[in-house]
């Protein structure tokens, strides 16, 4: 990003489509280049071109470092369309903050390797919480120190490789966070960031169900897969601890996103058995953060957990074996209970899963009136979900299709 061109006056983030198809000066990349959500046969060109964002500064002001674009990147994700996604700001402002990072990352390591000269010519051991000195100070005050730059890099490289998603930058952010915790090894935030790349990693490594490789190959990947779950789930307690022991709150929060990483973790392995066991693990991290979390206030419920907590229920319900149906009724039962209290707390967020729950139980019940009970309550959820996105066919409803829900 040029100094001269691109930072004007102004503190506002502003883009600009340099070959806008209404533009009278466009050039297009590619003669034949559509937009992401083009679908007209006859187009012949509708790509809007690369994007350039600029940033114009009030007197006084600073551009903005590496950390603030990758803010502002995860905030402009946040509101972008579905068909802008991989093509449009978002990712033109993580392009910008990696660069960002490398240049500001570049020169700290520079200072570090001149100070680390002078200290052995001179004899003296190298301080590592004393990054730089006298002139050179200047730039740890500009990005924060090598540590908390390594850190928020990590932590952009991580974010970037799941929006894309691309596995090279999540290796790439597992590196880093290592960097982190050799300068510090008890870096609370290096730890569950280490844990979330890690687990990341393990869910891309998993086979997709359309793979055409063979069950060896299958296999192989799901045990890699396996391992570098399990480095996760170490990094997670590792960070945990930390934080236990410093920020009962954080510790608090931290427990239930673990909880969330390995829920979803334990989706994506289905219809694998060894999401039984994830599914299980996350019960026990919300469990602890929900003891923690009403030590003050025994009778408070969380919306969040409590939808997290019935969705873990159902899927370890589906995990059971047949064998095992006492302890599946036991389950719907419980997950019902808690996915009622989440989408009433959430404007039928978790109808869908509700959906699901219930018509499960119907196969399961023990007379006919409770399971037409069931059934019924299963397809009015079903229907609600559809409702609220009439534009999603979901698997419900494909699976249903004499239901009346399409």
């Amino acid at each position: 990003m040029s100094t001269s061109k691109k930072r004007k006056l102004s503190a506002n983030l502003s883009s600009t489509l340099l070959s806008s198809p209404h533009s009278p000066a466009r050039k297009p990349r590619h003669s034949t280049g559509h937009a992401p959500n083009c679908e007209d046969s006859l187009c012949e060109g509708c790509d809007v071109g690369e994007i350039e964002v600029s940033f114009a500064l009030t007197d006084g002001t600073t551009p903005p470092g590496p950390s603030d674009l990758f803010r502002m990147a995860v905030k402009e994700s946040e509101k972008e369309n579905p068909e802008e996604h991989g093509g449009g700001i978002v990712k033109k402002l993580y392009d910008m903050a990696i660069g960002e990072f490398d240049r500001a990352l570049g020169e700290q390591e520079e200072i570090r390797r001149k100070i680390g000269k002078e200290e052995d010519l001179k004899g003296e051991t190298s301080d590592k919480s004393k990054l730089v000195k006298g002139k050179e100070k200047g730039r740890e005050e500009e990005y924060g120190s090598y540590t908390s730059l390594l850190r928020d890099y990590a932590m952009c490289c991580l974010s970037f490789g799941k929006y894309m998603p691309l596995i090279s930058y999540i290796k790439k952010s597992i590196e880093l966070f290592e960097k982190v915790i050799d300068e510090n090894n008890d870096d609370g935030e290096a730890w569950i960031g280490l844990a979330r790349a890690r687990i990341a990693l393990a869910r891309m490594n998993l086979p997709s169900p359309g793979d055409e490789e063979g069950e060896s190959d299958k296999e192989e990947n799901f045990s890699q897969s396996q391992k570098e779950f399990l480095n996760g789930k170490e990094a997670y307690e590792r960070g945990l601890s930390l934080f236990r022991s410093t920020d009962m709150s954080r510790y608090i929060s931290e427990s239930i996103l673990a909880a969330k990483d390995y829920y979803e973790y334990g989706v994506s392995c289905q219809p694998h058995a060894y999401g039984s066991e994830v599914f299980e693990l996350s019960l026990e991290y919300l469990e602890s953060a929900t003891r923690a979390q009403t030590l003050g206030n025994p009778e408070e419920q969380d919306p969040f957990i409590a939808g997290l907590k019935g969705s873990c229920l159902y899927y370890s319900a589906m995990s059971k074996s047949a064998d095992a149906a006492e302890e599946v009724k036991s389950f719907l039962t419980e997950s019902i209970k808690n996915l009622k209290f989440a989408n009433d707390h959430s404007e039928d967020s978790y109808a869908e899963l509700l959906g699901q729950v219930y018509i499960l139980q119907s196969t399961l019940a023990g007379n006919e009136n409770t399971t037409m009970e069931a059934f019924e309550l299963g397809i009015e959820y079903l229907k609600k979900a559809f409702e609220k996105n009439p534009g999603n066919k979901t698997r419900e409803v494909n699976f249903y299709p004499d239901m009346g829900l399409t």
